[in-house]
């Protein structure tokens, strides 16, 4: 059996009013049958949601919270990119992410 190293990729933008507090948006990119619908679309939509808020930031806004974008490795192997994720840094999520919006399929 081969073993194949994955990594998840994760871009923050920090908040201002509340730092500690997360909204986390994630996806996975990985991808078996049906590529153009999932994972590509909520891969698609977490881009645009970034490039959206970009104009903003370089203005020199910020969010109330912090926003995590999350890009899920290994998911149609058995979810193992966010799994591996929680089990690293459960305390850490369970006192800072407020809510995860997951924009697979979407």
């Amino acid at each position: 059996q081969r073993r194949v190293e994955v990594e998840n990729v994760f871009a923050v933008l920090e908040g201002r009013q509340e730092p500690d507090r997360w909204i986390m948006i994630g996806n996975h990119r990985d991808t078996w049958v049906n590529g153009a619908i999932d994972a590509t679309t909520g891969f698609a939509v977490l881009h645009e949601i970034a490039q959206g808020l970009a104009p903003y930031v370089k203005a020199g806004w910020r969010p109330r919270r912090t926003i995590v974008f999350a890009s899920w490795a290994a998911e149609e192997q058995g979810l193992i990119g966010s799994t591996e994720f929680v089990e690293d840094y459960l305390n850490l999520i369970s006192s800072n992410l407020v809510a995860y919006i997951n924009v697979d399929v979407a």
